[in-house]
């Protein structure tokens, strides 16, 4: 049967890409422990006018002009969902259709949870993520909630650029992950908690941009610290409990029941839009009761001028913020997920793209994510489509 879990994929190889990811990606919860979120409420239907144009609409690339077509029919894309003014205007799936690991657009959820904690004035942005968590070093002291939120902590756990860190069973981060029930661990292991409180951290926080999974799981920590429920029953009681979604959700979790807060969530791609739809004008249009603090939406906007990047310098004027890779001079955001996902928001344009994929043997993703700021600006001037 389709969902029974194929002798072939294992930890070693389940989202390197090719067949084993193609099943691992649609059934992660067949191979990892789960817990449900259920959704508040029933969502209102989503309203549908299917402008099957934009599949032809040029998006320009750095190999020159292409249509959006051609991106669907690569075999790297399951499904894409795009909404203008709380309406579906374009659908697209490969017949597969079904509940999908978001990888890291996971993140951009326990970023919520932060922000809705701190307009309930259970945390503040700027106070040290040691008072919260005393259980890390003093080495911590200077770095705030608002440094983790922007992965910009210090945090001694390479992962991005560091070749090892998914493979190398003796790197930091491969041990984090085998510590969440991800990797295989080779024996015994300790807690992410204990782990975690092992890591150094060096540097002025909030200077360098250096993306590292751990520093969601530090915001995931400090949710379940300020609210005293684990994180999978905390982002049930602070978000799903006021949304509006056609199916539950799930969060993958370790034996203990730790949840994989950077890269766990499992949502279908309608769904990942409505959730999308919180950062739009028409986020009640959806169905959903949860309404965005302003002070959380004002964090994000707030340019970052200290900050400084990684590796490639940011587009002009953009920058990440609380956990999302870019938000834009207009307000737009977009936050990626390994393998293909995205979450692509234009408040401006009410406008939201969740996208989902698989990488193929050799790697290879979608390239939706270089496309999303050409297609919200071609849908949100249908005039510009030929």
């Amino acid at each position: 049967m389709e969902h029974e879990r194929p002798v072939q994929v294992d930890l070693s190889n389940w989202d390197l890409g090719g067949a084993p990811s193609e099943w691992a990606y649609r059934h992660a919860d067949r191979l990892f422990k789960t817990v449900a979120l259920f959704p508040g409420h029933a969502p209102r239907p989503l309203p549908r006018f299917d402008d099957h144009r934009l599949a032809d609409v040029p998006l320009d690339t750095s190999a020159g002009t292409t249509r959006l077509r051609h991106h669907l029919h690569t075999g790297l894309v399951s499904a894409l969902t795009i909404l203008s003014g709380g309406r579906v205007i374009y659908r697209w799936d490969d017949g597969r259709s079904r509940r999908h690991l978001l990888m890291s657009v996971s993140k951009v959820v326990a970023s919520l949870a932060v922000g809705l904690l701190e307009a309930a004035a259970k945390l503040a942005y700027e106070s040290s993520v040691r008072d919260y968590l005393p259980e890390l070093s003093e080495q911590w002291n200077p770095c705030t909630v608002s440094d983790v939120l922007d992965m910009a902590s210090g945090v001694q756990c390479p992962e991005v650029g560091d070749p090892g860190a998914y493979r190398d069973p003796s790197h930091p981060f491969h041990q984090f992950e085998a510590s969440l029930g991800w990797r295989d661990t080779g024996g015994e292991h300790l807690t992410p908690y204990e782990l975690v409180t092992m890591f150094a951290r060096i540097g002025k926080p909030g200077t360098r941009y250096e993306y590292t999974s751990v520093n969601t799981f530090l915001l995931s920590w400090l949710v379940e610290r300020v609210t005293g429920l684990p994180y999978a029953e905390a982002l049930q009681s602070l978000i799903w409990d006021h949304m509006a979604f056609d199916t539950a959700a799930a969060i993958c979790v370790n034996d203990s029941g730790v949840a994989v807060a950077h890269g766990g969530l499992l949502m279908t791609a309608d769904d990942l839009a409505r959730l999308g739809a919180l950062w739009t004008l028409t986020s009640a249009s959806v169905g959903h009761e949860l309404r965005l603090p302003r002070a959380f939406t004002s964090m994000l906007l707030q340019p970052r001028p200290r900050l400084r990047p990684m590796g490639e310098a940011w587009p002009s004027g953009a920058h990440p913020a609380g956990q999302w890779n870019l938000v834009y001079p207009d307000g737009d955001m977009f936050k990626s997920g390994f393998g293909g996902q995205g979450l692509y928001v234009s408040p401006a344009r009410d406008i939201v793209i969740a996208f989902l994929g698989v990488p193929d043997e050799h790697g290879r993703t979608n390239e939706l994510g270089q496309l999303c700021h050409e297609i919200a600006r071609q849908t949100a001037c249908p005039e510009s489509v030929p």
